[in-house]
């Protein structure tokens, strides 16, 4: 998360995204469309269930792919067919900002750990100051690191203030 926050921040938020809605190739896709299209050729498009994908999302890429979710399946064309793979397995997408709340779940960066006193978690930069958890540079490649970190940061400066 730390990477792809640090990456992110670099793009201002602004960049694309390729997305495979069903893990499977643009062929596999086609293979499975063609298959469901020759033993149900009666049925319409928009409540055919050939992916393994909800409903309201499969009308939903209906629509994007501009294809009728009313028509038959026998009738959907190999270019419409086409269309719906490449947008099932490789979606381009547009992303510019952050999420709705304007916040990431993942901090990195932070005061230099060259600037602290790992002893008692004093600044030796501002005296009595004392520093502990996310605003210290401190990262890790898997969660819970930052919980214990902070917490055995905040008994060191606990006993150091006790001693005081």
């Amino acid at each position: 998360s730390a990477w792809g926050a640090r990456l992110l921040a670099r793009e201002n938020y602004k960049f694309e995204i390729l997305v495979n809605f069903i893990s499977k190739s643009i062929q596999e896709a086609e293979e499975d469309f063609i298959g469901f299209k020759e033993s149900n050729p009666k049925k319409t498009i928009g409540q055919s269930k050939i992916y393994n994908v909800t409903n309201r999302f499969w009308n939903s890429l209906l629509a994007y792919s501009k294809v009728d979710s009313e028509k038959q399946i026998s009738n959907i064309s190999k270019k419409e067919m086409q269309i719906l793979a490449g947008n099932l397995c490789e979606m381009k997408l547009q992303v510019e900002g952050k999420s709705t709340f304007k916040d990431e779940f993942v901090t990195a960066g932070g005061v230099d750990l060259k600037e602290i006193n790992f002893k008692t978690m004093e600044s030796k930069v501002v005296p009595n100051l004392f520093l502990a958890g996310e605003v210290l540079n401190i990262d890790a490649i898997t969660g819970g690191f930052n919980f214990q970190a902070c917490w055995s940061e905040a008994w060191l400066i606990a006993q150091e203030l006790n001693m005081r």
